[in-house]
């Protein structure tokens, strides 16, 4: 809803010769000569305008405005119980559309809009629609002391020294990952979330399923990651939602925290709100960070946190600040990302915004030039330092209750993304060369600021089990298979605690392992273990009847994989669930699966009863093994002109075989290149349980002339997988 429009009338009162009539409070804006750390009237917000002029705005009765010393200009002389919204303009016009649909402006200083106004949420949505970032002002003043800047201006890091780690973190972020990332955020592709298969058409605040899904989603990838999950409740403004935060604790309880912060929620209101650039590329830039950082511990304790309500007015991330704050949890920066994915006129230009004069957020910033120039990211991203005390994003919270934090933004000005806050904000529009490039610079950053202390041996395998068809009302199930330093063989009070929220649908395909009397969504076992996980595939059906469906299995690897194991699956159906009581086996290489988009299916279910188990999920991950011991090289059939041979080869493994051949072992006999062939052996149920397979090649002798003897050797190289 909106007031009638009426001009914007600023009277130019010196406090020298007014003669008050009333002690109603006024909204007044008073110009200063920069941020300040105290003032004499309450400060409800400081600002600068177009010209670079720093003012605050008050809410103080004109009596004390006129003894406080300052010029000021009055904005409303009707201040008491109103509220007013301030709209930053990102779309260039937004302005004057807003004056056109008779928003009532009290103040336009070239770069917001102070609006009074008698239903600001509504409002808020409305401006956020013509392309306004907005917050309101808030109910009561704000305590200078915690918002001042740090006092001592400080050159920016000159060097950052590169690490081998930091390196092995950035090399792990791929475009294609993060490109099937903004595809699940944005609703390009289903994805499974809350124990639902759907879309995720929209991260409204308001767009109730949606947004839920979306943090569903974040909450579901830190906990697979085996980071400390939780939510975090919030309600302001009329709004209410929830933060996710993803927490990996710190070696040294006084060195501190890093912050790596998004909005997960969007614009516009309504059914379909991709937010791609806004800001999916902003939560998916933390999710990636989030997978790389987990394989290492750091002496700073990283805290990956997406917020909600952040188009509203920062509600989602002033409630984190303030906690914060409330916990004395001051010693620490926050790198908030907010539209790092469009480069329209491709001068790959990431604005990082830094209040002037920062200590914290200087360094902060220059790390993140340093390590784009020294990790070789400069040519698809330039880090532009901008010193100016910016109100429009999360990183604002932090600020207001004296806590550091940089901005980082794609050019919000000369190339600002024209399909902001509009239903065209699409993961197609995006530049993904761009975006992967500020991703990497940012986990390169946050593990620079945390401090790398030890890489560890991690991997998380997450199999979802459904139906996966987005329009079914069939649930999907979630097990973890984790190795971890810490973790037991056996169960523990880790796997206990990791247990995922009770699944919502009345239907839904269960998968969980029982080796320990306990049914265990999570189990983690130690980093040199070589158990098998064996998960059970049960149906749940709490309503009438039995069910039948499709039903397929998911596989990912959350975090990547140990290099240095192979992964093999091996999944069963009885008879006496699918629809021609045929029973299905099926042993193949996980890795493979995972590149080729995680899916995995199986016969359909028919008529299966509640709580029947119809199948199972067992997970090998086998030590690559490069001992030659195990490089037995047998001949089980030899002739004239040619031979079998037969290589052991671990499931999962590819290998690069190469023959030679001798007529004799003298030292000074030539070995002579026979045959070149690659081994990539298909994983089977008989070789499950050791890891192990023979693979057989045919070798041709007929060019090895008349020596009554043949001598042979095998050279052997890993690859890839």
């Amino acid at each position: 809803m909106k007031t009638t429009a009426i001009a914007a009338t600023f009277f130019a009162l010196a406090c020298v010769g007014f003669a008050a009539e009333t002690d109603a409070p006024l909204l007044a804006r008073i110009d200063v000569p920069g941020p300040l750390a105290s003032f004499p009237l309450p400060v409800f917000a400081q600002l600068q305008d177009a010209t670079g002029q720093d003012y605050v705005l008050v809410v103080a009765a004109a009596g004390d405005l006129q003894a406080c010393g300052w010029n000021f200009r009055t904005l409303d002389a009707e201040a008491a119980a109103t509220d007013y919204v301030l709209a930053f303009e990102f779309r260039t016009g937004a302005r004057a559309a807003a004056a056109q649909e008779g928003f009532r402006i009290v103040l336009d200083d070239g770069r917001r809009l102070v609006i009074r106004s008698a239903a600001p949420a509504a409002d808020v949505e409305s401006l956020g629609r013509l392309g306004f970032q907005c917050r309101r002002l808030p109910a009561a003043p704000l305590d200078l002391a915690w918002s001042a800047p740090a006092p001592t201006v400080v050159a920016p890091k000159i060097a950052v020294s590169s690490n081998a780690w930091v390196a092995e973190m950035i090399a792990r972020i791929q475009q294609t990952n993060l490109t099937v990332s903004l595809a699940e955020l944005t609703g390009v592709q289903p994805v499974a979330a809350g124990g639902s298969y759907t879309n995720v058409r929209s991260r409204h605040q308001n767009s109730g399923t949606g947004i839920r899904r979306a943090t569903e989603l974040a909450y579901e990838r830190f906990h697979a990651l085996g980071l400390q999950p939780s939510y975090q409740a919030w309600s302001a403004g009329g709004y209410s939602n929830r933060n996710v935060i993803g927490t990996l604790p710190g070696t040294l309880a006084t060195a501190g925290t890093v912050v790596v912060c998004a909005h997960i929620d969007d614009m516009p209101s309504g059914a379909t709100a991709p937010g791609a650039d806004d800001n999916a590329s902003g939560s998916v830039a933390v999710f990636a960070a989030a997978e790389v950082l987990r394989r290492y511990s750091f002496e700073r304790t990283l805290r990956f946190v997406l917020f909600t309500g952040e188009e509203q007015g920062l509600y989602g991330s002033d409630a984190y600040a303030a906690a914060a704050k409330a916990a004395g949890e001051t010693n620490l920066v926050a790198l908030n990302l907010d539209m790092v994915a469009w480069d329209g006129n491709g001068d790959k230009v990431l604005n990082l915004y830094v209040r002037p004069g920062n200590a914290v957020e200087l360094d902060a910033a220059a790390t993140f030039t340093n390590v784009a120039r020294v990790y070789g990211l400069a040519t698809g991203v330039v880090g532009a330092v901008v010193q100016e005390a910016v109100d429009w994003s999360d990183h604002y919270s932090f600020n207001s209750y004296g806590l550091p934090a940089i901005c980082l933004i794609e050019e919000d000005v000369a190339d600002f993304n024209p399909y902001y806050h509009t239903t065209n904000d699409v993961l197609a529009r995006l530049n993904l060369p761009f975006f992967t490039h500020a991703t990497k610079a940012l986990a390169g950053t946050a593990a620079h600021l945390a401090r790398p202390v030890q890489r560890l041996t991690f991997d998380a395998i997450r199999i979802q089990n459904g139906a996966f068809l987005a329009a079914t009302n069939v649930g999907v199930g979630t097990f973890v298979a984790r190795h971890e330093s810490g973790a037991a063989e056996g169960y523990d009070a880790r796997d206990a605690a990791a247990a995922m929220a009770t699944n919502p649908n009345a239907a839904w395909l269960k998968i969980y392992t029982a080796p320990y009397a306990t049914n265990l969504a999570v189990d983690a076992r130690p980093t040199d273990s070589e158990t098998i996980f064996r998960g059970q595939l049960a149906v749940v059906k709490t309503n009438a009847g039995n069910l039948t469906c499709t039903n397929r299995l998911k596989f990912e690897f959350a975090g990547g994989t140990d290099t240095n194991c192979a992964y093999v699956v091996k999944v069963t159906v009885d008879s006496n669930a699918t629809p021609n009581r045929a029973a299905f086996a099926c042993a193949t290489n996980l890795s493979q699966i995972v590149a080729g988009g995680g899916y995995l299916s199986l016969p359909g279910l028919a008529n299966v009863a509640n709580g029947t188990v119809y199948g199972t999920c067992e997970i090998s991950r086998r030590f690559v093994s490069r001992a030659a011991s195990n490089l037995v090289l047998r001949l089980p059939q030899i002739a004239s002109t040619g031979a079998v041979l037969s290589l052991p080869c671990q499931l999962g493994v590819r290998v690069a075989d190469s023959v030679e051949y001798a007529t004799n072992l003298f030292p000074a006999a030539p070995w002579v290149p026979l045959a070149a062939f690659t081994n990539d052996p298909v994983p089977d149920a008989a070789g499950f349980e050791t890891g192990w397979t023979s693979a057989a090649t045919n070798l041709d002798l007929s060019g090895t002339g008349n020596s009554p003897a043949l001598y042979f050797r095998v050279k052997r190289r890993w690859l890839p997988p």
